[in-house]
């Protein structure tokens, strides 16, 4: 077991003696991560922006007469409703 822990010490004191290995495993990711996190909720508002901007068309054929459908439909936001399509 002593073996073991002289081993791992040696292996510490060497990771912690190279600079560039220490700087791979403490401040690169520390950058990335907010990065990261930033980067993919700045695109989650892009798209949810994107999807808020579309209008949807919907084809609306009136077989009964059933005005409540149609305004339903109408009053949401981004919607386009075509009448009379076959």
């Amino acid at each position: 077991m002593s073996i073991i822990v002289s081993i791992f010490k040696k292996e510490l004191i060497d990771v912690l003696r190279d600079r560039r290995t220490l700087m791979f495993m403490v401040v690169i990711p520390i950058l990335i991560t907010p990065l990261l996190i930033i980067g993919s909720i700045k695109f989650q508002e892009y798209q949810n922006k994107k999807s808020e901007e579309k209008i949807l068309k919907i084809a609306y054929i009136n077989e009964s007469e059933d005005s409540l459908t149609k305004q339903l439909l109408s009053d949401q936001k981004g919607v386009k409703i075509i009448e009379g399509f076959q």
